[in-house]
């Protein structure tokens, strides 16, 4: 062959097989045993499937009702959890644990600033190394206790009236124990005045894709979705309903993304929670039928909210509770039949009192 032809060669190989390195790996549950016919008990065969799991995979599972009976972890970077628009997992024993946990809440120890990190600033010192590297998380935060634990006599002076304020960012240059931020702090963060204090994201779970499938507890289970730890993830057309505490909970993420999200059903706690966020993103967003606060953001900088519905018929505590919540734009917000006006957002009645007064936030609807 002449080198001619063989340059054809090699460029119609190159035209055939250019995506070939980009081929996505399926992991369909089926083909591990889950049968999804609501009654046989699918728990083993998903968990084998997950164990199967490598980045860049997606698990699927095809239309049908998957029976679970212990709750399923997940831990792999970069997978795709597909429901097909018509799959549910539905949990089917009584239980204190969750449908589906992803990711761990892994920190590491928390090391003090060594001089105040201000507002809008994008880099600060701390004490001592923080073991980071460009492209890792970290999250910085007031000391002291917890809004949620106070407790007589009164909130610690180390944390705000509000809670203690926090944020996820993502490093993008070290030089010795001076840290740079992708992108600027949302508040100021004062070693002497709030104990503030830095902690890495140990084994962040990133690049998650959960769409298209049903969670339901049937009323035995804690709650439908938990993420802990979870870095540049979306979540797209989730539904969850008929868990008893959480229809999602997030603690210390950065980027996720909710979006076509249905909660309903959450019959002691909350619909949605989110802690400890930087970067959030929540759009066309339903939540009714919840027993206590359907929604609560808490210690977040730069959340965005563009279509949020709450019907907050029945609730007993807050209709939609944020605290500690920086530099945030919320457009396309309802909240509705809120029947206790009680020290939170009720936008039809106008409740506009604790939770808001004290945040610093960009609001529109």
């Amino acid at each position: 062959m002449n080198r001619l032809g063989a340059v054809l060669v090699i460029l119609l190989f190159v035209s055939i097989c250019g995506g070939c390195s980009r081929h996505t790996t399926v992991i369909n549950v089926t083909a591990f045993g889950a049968t999804g016919n609501g009654s046989t008990n699918d728990t083993a065969a998903i968990n084998n499937a997950i164990a199967a799991l490598t980045p860049g995979a997606t698990l699927l599972f095809p239309c049908g009702t998957y029976l679970i009976t212990s709750q399923l972890s997940l831990s792999t970077s970069q997978v795709t959890i597909d429901g097909s628009s018509c799959a549910t997992l539905k949990y089917g024993a009584s239980s204190t644990g969750d449908i589906l946990l992803i990711g761990s809440n892994s920190l590491g120890s928390s090391v003090s600033l060594s001089a105040t990190a201000n507002e809008l600033a994008t880099s600060f010192s701390t004490v001592s190394s923080l073991g980071v590297s460009p492209g890792d998380y970290l999250f910085i935060h007031q000391g002291g206790l917890d809004y949620s634990t106070d407790t007589a006599p009164g909130h610690p002076t180390n944390c705000d009236t509000s809670g203690c304020r926090g944020e996820v960012l993502q490093v993008a240059s070290v030089s010795g124990n001076s840290i740079t931020v992708s992108t600027a702090l949302h508040d100021t963060y004062d070693p002497s005045v709030n104990a503030a204090v830095v902690q890495k994201l140990l084994t962040p779970t990133t690049g998650i894709t959960l769409q298209n499938i049903t969670f339901d507890g049937q009323g035995l289970v804690n709650s439908c979705l938990i993420t802990k730890g979870l870095v540049n993830s979306t979540i797209t057309g989730y539904t969850a309903k008929n868990c008893t505490v959480y229809g999602f909970y997030n603690n210390v993420g950065y980027g996720i993304s909710l979006s076509g999200v249905t909660i309903s059903n959450i019959s002691s706690f909350e619909g949605a929670g989110f802690f400890n966020e930087g970067n959030l993103t929540l759009s066309n967003v339903s939540i009714s039928s919840i027993g206590n606060t359907p929604a609560q953001i808490s210690a977040a900088g730069n959340t965005s909210v563009n279509g949020l519905t709450i019907d907050a018929s029945g609730v007993t505590g807050r209709a939609f509770k944020f605290t500690a919540v920086r530099y945030g734009t919320f457009n396309g917000v309802t909240v509705k039949n809120d029947p206790t006006n009680d020290n939170g957002w009720s936008i039809t009645a106008g409740a506009l009192n604790t939770t808001l007064r004290i945040i610093r936030s960009t609001t529109a609807w």
